[in-house]
């Protein structure tokens, strides 16, 4: 007798403080029925938050039949965002900086590792601070009386089941959805049609993150690291970049130069009409200056590329013709051109050919022939010009990824719609970009990418490491000399 008086005093204490939790947790605004957060929306409305989750296959069949979505009992439709894990280019240069600190760990002389590491460190120092991914989920509000919620929530998750979606229930508040009139917020096509884009945003954004992947800057919408993939299975993949001047094409190609060295191995040699390159890339402590002044100069630029390979500690060159006369630098660009391919075909490994100043040697026959056989030579080709037309339509064709920077010239647009093939959306969004921010868009992709470039690594403490300086204005044979003695 005393055991159930005392079993059903605490009975009614736990029920109780059950129903003062429930009325506290429905004063501000959400409680626990079911299993589930509930929502009181007021005028005697329930809601329950939940997440859409699925594959691709579920997303196409929810929106290929949105009457699924246009259901009295569903009475809110919103995107989500959260943070994710860091990216997948953090992640690769964590592994190179683990390599190159066990290198040192065995060897703390070996001064060449020592500039790597210390590159690739202020480099992921960089994305770090700025690697804040973020993913979209689509979320759904199913609303009925307080009695019903439950049953009527589960009806909703049946019905989205035979599209093979699931529904995940949250924890949400939703005063945000609710407009000022205290009625929820239902712009059903506005956000299934902007969910529709984020899909086909991330599904151009992870397309190629398995391939040889260089990171060059992180996407404007969601916080992601953006890289372009230059080398896969099948070969070499080209690049087009494109911009007017000043908006950062020549520091994109410094970058790419310098992370395709250090996280891919890969030789690299930038032919440089202007001498941009090499004052962007004179103090990374990876490169090593070849300058051409002269007709004799040419004569002897494939022994002093091959000999600059040898002495460079990261494995780019840069050849700069600045000081040719005009008439003189289409002759020798082609020379150069020429006689690089020619040496990276001999490499053996993975290579990036980078050409600043493209239009110069637009109608060359040696372009043509590089563009067509560099793919299967593991030759990547980085081709950097001002205008669209400077490429004809042969480069853009072979071309796997395009880079273009903002300009709010019409004919600019116009050009970049029509040899790129990019989405209309995408070519509009153009006009917002700044400096330093480019489109990024990979061959079959549905979306362009709108991304912030990052800054080219210039600071190394130490640029006197032997092969990293620059071989100076002075003719083949002292140049070899000089070189000889270091």
């Amino acid at each position: 007798m005393i055991a159930m008086i005392i079993s059903r005093i605490i009975s009614s204490i736990t029920n109780h403080i059950s129903k003062l939790r429930r009325s506290r947790s429905w004063a501000s605004g959400i409680a626990r029925v079911g299993g589930l957060c509930v929502t009181n929306i007021g005028s005697g409305i329930s809601g329950v938050v939940a997440e859409v989750k699925g594959d691709e296959l579920c997303f196409k069949k929810l929106f290929s039949d949105r009457l699924s979505l246009i259901d009295s009992r569903i009475c809110g439709i919103f995107i989500l965002y959260r943070r994710v894990r860091s990216s997948y280019a953090a992640r690769l240069l964590e592994s190179k900086i683990l390599t190159y600190e066990v290198e040192l760990e065995r060897n703390p002389e070996n001064m060449r590792a020592r500039v790597k590491l210390d590159t690739l460190r202020e480099i992921y120092r960089t994305i770090v601070e700025r690697d804040e991914p973020v993913e979209p989920s689509l979320h759904i509000m199913v609303c009925g009386g307080p009695e019903t919620i439950v049953d009527v929530y589960r009806g909703v998750a049946d019905s989205l089941a035979l599209l093979g979606c699931k529904l995940r229930p949250k924890c949400v508040s939703v005063n945000f959805l609710k407009s000022f009139n205290k009625r929820v917020i239902q712009p059903r096509g506005l956000i299934l049609g902007k969910f529709w884009e984020l899909v086909d945003y991330l599904d151009s954004m992870t397309r190629y993150v398995e391939s040889a992947f260089v990171p060059i800057g992180y996407d404007i919408l969601l916080g992601r690291i953006v890289g372009i993939p230059l080398w896969d299975d099948t070969g070499a993949r080209h690049t087009v970049v494109v911009g007017p001047t000043g908006r950062g094409k020549t520091s994109l190609a410094a970058l790419v130069a310098v992370l395709s060295s250090l996280l891919h191995n890969a030789t690299v040699v930038a032919v440089d009409p202007k001498g941009d390159l090499w004052s962007l890339l004179s103090w990374s402590g990876l490169a090593v200056h070849v300058e051409v002044e002269s007709s004799r100069d040419a004569a002897y630029l494939a022994s002093r590329i091959l000999r600059a390979l040898g002495e460079s500690v990261g494995g780019i060159v840069v050849v700069d013709i600045r000081y040719l006369s005009e008439g003189e630098k289409y002759l020798h660009l082609e020379t150069a051109l020429s006689d690089a391919f020619s040496l990276l075909q001999g490499v053996g490994r993975r290579s990036l050919l980078i050409v600043d100043e493209f239009w110069r040697v637009k109608e060359s026959y040696v372009v043509r022939k590089i563009v067509r056989e560099g793919r299967s030579s593991g030759i990547s080709l980085m081709l950097v010009s001002q205008q669209p037309e400077d490429f004809g339509p042969d480069v853009w064709s072979n071309s796997s990824n395009s880079v273009v920077f903002g300009s709010h010239d019409e004919t600019y647009l116009e050009s970049i719609k029509r040899l790129s093939g990019m989405a209309s959306q995408d070519v509009s969004f153009i006009r917002r970009l700044g400096v330093g921010e480019a489109l990024v868009q990979y061959h079959g992709s549905r979306r362009a990418l709108p991304v912030r470039v990052l800054q080219a690594p210039i600071t190394v403490k130490n640029p006197g490491v032997g092969g990293t300086g620059s071989w100076g204005r002075v003719r083949y044979g002292q140049a070899a000399d000089s070189a000889a003695q270091r």
